[in-house]
């Protein structure tokens, strides 16, 4: 649990449950009425607790995976003892990944290679955020010099959060040209860890950019306005053959 920053917490257990982090450790302290002799705590095999006075207190342990309660039971100054042992229910939680968004960017956009887009990243987890970035990957490069050839990948970070920061965002920009990415498709997600040792980076749903060079997106443009030319002129011969039929009938 310190590992993620986090101090030690303290927790009622008198109601009978308790949570706590996986790989985490546990003390338990507990109080009765009357002065104690002895304590013993079954996790589930028993062992004896340190007793002061009426209190009993158990050091911090990391329990096993598979206990989903803890018994504990005491003889007090007198010899007496509790009809039944105190039965506390521990359950465990895993520290999750965190999840992370691009906001402000479409699914898939075409662009020319020298425009810059400008995104932002959100990112939350259940302990804290320790960084957001970018990464991306050419997975179809128009001017590869031929199919064999590497496509180029990179990765860029964002921003930094402090441990307990449950929420992090940033602001970036993406620019192909900077990036020295040519025309093509590329794929590109954010990225967010945690504080977690050893956990690999969370990654968002992937966005697709289309990259053009000017002479790309002329083509395209232009293939565009004789796509329109087409229908507008084929809507116009339609208009036409109506009138010619409209006229021939009022002749009749």
């Amino acid at each position: 649990f310190r590992s993620l920053g986090y101090p030690t917490q303290e927790t009622d257990a008198r109601k009978g449950t308790v949570d706590y982090l996986a790989g985490s450790k546990i003390a338990f302290e507990g109080q009765v009425s009357r002065t104690l002799r002895e304590s013993t705590m079954s996790a589930p095999e028993p062992k004896p607790l340190t007793v002061r006075g009426a209190g009993f207190k158990a050091g911090a342990m990391e329990l096993p995976a598979d206990v989903t309660s803890v018994r504990f039971g005491w003889r007090d100054e007198l010899g007496l003892t509790g009809r039944t042992d105190f039965e506390l229910k521990v359950q465990r939680r895993d520290d999750e990944p965190p999840g992370v968004d691009i906001v402000g960017l479409d699914r898939a956009l075409a662009i020319l290679e020298d425009e810059t887009v400008e995104f932002r990243i959100d990112a939350e987890d259940d302990y804290g955020v320790k960084q957001v970035g970018v990464a991306w990957q050419v997975v179809d490069a128009l001017a590869a010099e031929s199919p064999s050839n590497t496509l180029p990948t990179g990765a860029y970070d964002v921003a930094g959060g402090k441990q307990q920061d449950r929420s992090l965002t940033g602001m970036t920009t993406f620019s192909p040209l900077a990036l020295g990415i040519g025309p093509g498709r590329v794929a590109l997600v954010a990225t967010a860890v945690d504080y977690k040792p050893g956990r690999q980076p969370s990654r968002s749903a992937v966005h697709t950019l289309l990259v053009m060079n000017r002479a790309d997106h002329a083509r395209i443009v232009q293939e565009q306005i004789d796509k329109i030319t087409q229908q507008l002129n084929e809507l116009s011969e339609a208009e036409q053959r109506q009138a010619d039929t409209t006229e021939r009938l009022e002749q009749e």
